[in-house]
């Protein structure tokens, strides 16, 4: 069995010169490093994590890297994930990993995030991710070219709220 994560990246600095460009608030660090804390505390490996390479969602996946021991240069930077506009147009991102992976970790943008999550898990509801938010997939795929429609469960969303993590799913 393979384990996804998709981490939506923290509340982001108003577009000033580009939408890419755009870095975390003080605010966006901040619930971030509480998920983070979470992934720690739980003793969450992680084998892979693919960022986009926009500021923002850099600095999500440095902070989460740094709290659960996974090295900051190995972080695989692919901006197609800031690119897409649909959940699906990352299957080929995730089809491509090396079978030896077991836990991936996605970190990005809504709504693809989002899309991405409820396309996996067919259990009718949409998922809309918040800012610095996390869901868990446990997929019932060996490979990660299987990896499609449905072919998922959740095990969590949990989302920041108020200084506490909230468990939505």
């Amino acid at each position: 069995m393979k384990t996804l994560y998709l981490f939506r990246h923290g509340d982001a600095k108003p577009v000033e010169d580009s939408d890419y460009n755009r870095e975390l608030t003080d605010e966006g660090i901040a619930q971030t490093t509480l998920m983070a804390d979470y992934l720690k505390t739980e003793g969450v490996v992680i084998d892979l994590i693919i960022s986009s390479g926009a500021p923002r969602a850099m600095i999500t996946a440095e902070t989460i890297a740094e709290k659960i021991s996974y090295p900051v240069n190995k972080i695989e930077i692919d901006d197609l994930i800031y690119d897409a506009k649909i959940g699906d147009e990352l299957f080929p991102l995730i089809h491509k990993i090396s079978e030896h992976i077991l836990s991936l970790m996605i970190v990005g943008h809504n709504p693809v995030l989002s899309d991405l999550a409820t396309s996996l898990v067919d259990h009718g509801r949409k998922i809309d991710m918040s800012k610095s938010s996390i869901v868990k997939i446990d997929l019932d795929s060996t490979q990660w070219k299987d990896v499609n429609h449905g072919r998922g469960g959740f095990a969590f969303y949990k989302k920041p709220s108020g200084g506490n993590i909230e468990t939505i799913l």
